[in-house]
């Protein structure tokens, strides 16, 4: 009885549903992944989508809030007039935007790729606060949910699917809901609004 139990467990919830992967920095970075289940600023002059896109660094850069001196990328949109610093946060389970030209804020809690040891179809949630030049302050949840660590992109496999969700923290409100693929040594390949 027991075996014909796990057998129909195996059935219903296959083993990668359950399955842990190290997602490393260089998935991100859209380079050969150098380090085994480390996450280390790595240096990089890489661009991607269609060389409209381009990530560089890492370069030190000092908050203007807490005046702190970090390590960060710079991702520059060369067709627009758009930049942003990202930097390793939430204790290393994500890299995201500590700075947004955009908004012309500085960010603390920044969330937009995991990082480090995920499971499939894991959810994470993290809050971040978004400092605007103007003296406005505003909160959110961002949540990373892993969809597929094998997602098969354009003949490739072992590609990054994850939905990425921006939720005002006060009303719950949906500000922005995305699903992001990132190909080995290719960085990030689509997003689907």
């Amino acid at each position: 009885m027991k075996k014909l139990l796990g057998i129909l467990f195996i059935t219903i919830f296959p083993f990668n549903l359950f399955a842990e992967k190290f997602i490393p920095l260089e998935l991100w970075l859209g380079i050969e992944q150098k380090n085994i289940n480390k996450i280390e600023y790595l240096d990089v002059d890489n661009e991607f989508s269609n060389g409209s896109k381009k990530i560089v660094g890492p370069i030190f850069w000092k908050n203007p809030i807490n005046k702190n001196i970090i390590k960060v990328y710079e991702r520059i949109h060369q067709k627009q007039d758009k930049k942003q610093l990202f930097a390793i946060t939430n204790k290393a389970q994500t890299i995201g935007r500590v700075y947004d030209s955009r908004y012309d804020a500085v960010i603390s809690g920044g969330a937009k790729f995991p990082l480090g040891l995920w499971k499939n179809n894991e959810k994470r949630e993290f809050e971040s606060i978004y400092y605007y030049s103007n003296g406005k302050i505003k909160k959110y949840i961002k949540s990373i949910k892993i969809e597929s660590f094998n997602y098969k992109y354009s003949g490739k496999k072992d590609c990054l699917k994850f939905r990425w969700v921006k939720k005002k923290i006060d009303s719950k409100k949906i500000v922005d809901n995305n699903i992001y693929i990132y190909c080995p040594n290719k960085g990030l390949v689509e997003i689907i609004e």
